[in-house]
């Protein structure tokens, strides 16, 4: 079963939301911003899946949405870095990270 989490602060993600109109277009004088709505870690723990609030992709390739080496992962225990594998947009919203070994549940993105 995969665990999903969440940041608890509504408020927030309605404001992220609210710089698009329904078909995920930039409302005009709106900032262009982004945010993770959630993050879902596959059973094994070498699976990430981020969910963003608004889409991704425009014309870049898949690899090239969020690359690899934009992020960082800590494994919470020894405060140890997870090396990533890679990274790619397998969704309008969504991107896949696969990592070298599994993390533990303290760690931070």
């Amino acid at each position: 079963m995969r665990s999903q989490y969440r940041c608890q602060n509504e408020r927030r993600r309605q404001k992220v939301i609210d710089t698009r109109d329904p078909d995920g277009d930039l409302i005009s004088g709106g900032i262009d911003i982004n945010g993770i709505d959630y993050l879902e870690v596959e059973p094994g723990k070498t699976e990430l899946r981020l969910y963003f609030l608004n889409n991704l992709k425009g014309d870049l390739p898949d690899d090239k949405v969020l690359p690899k080496e934009n992020i960082s992962i800590y494994s919470g225990s020894g405060n140890r870095k997870v090396d990533i594998l890679d990274s790619l947009c397998t969704g309008s919203r969504v991107i896949t990270i696969h990592l070298d070994k599994p993390g533990d549940s303290c760690g931070r993105l």
